[in-house]
């Protein structure tokens, strides 16, 4: 089994998101400044269970209760963020 990066975990989950919401991969550019909930992909909820499902892939855990939500919302702040508590 290939393990992916945590980039690859990122952008897979955020185009699981678009086709749950019907919206073209294609049109979906994810750069450094993307932003989770900004791009209409996801609402608060959304994002909570976004960052659960990704953590759970990566095999870590991120306490976010503390963090300003730009850390986690954008990203690459987010890759930043979960790349400190993994090696991949």
């Amino acid at each position: 089994m290939m393990i992916k990066t945590i980039e690859e975990v990122i952008q897979a989950k955020i185009y699981d998101a678009c086709i749950r919401k019907g919206i073209d991969r294609n049109n979906v550019v994810i750069d450094d400044t993307f932003n989770l909930i900004e791009s209409g992909l996801f609402d608060s909820i959304g994002l909570l269970e976004f960052l659960i499902s990704v953590q759970e892939e990566l095999g870590v855990e991120v306490d976010i209760s503390d963090l300003d939500p730009e850390e986690f919302t954008v990203y690459s702040n987010l890759v930043d963020l979960l790349s400190q508590h993994t090696s991949r």
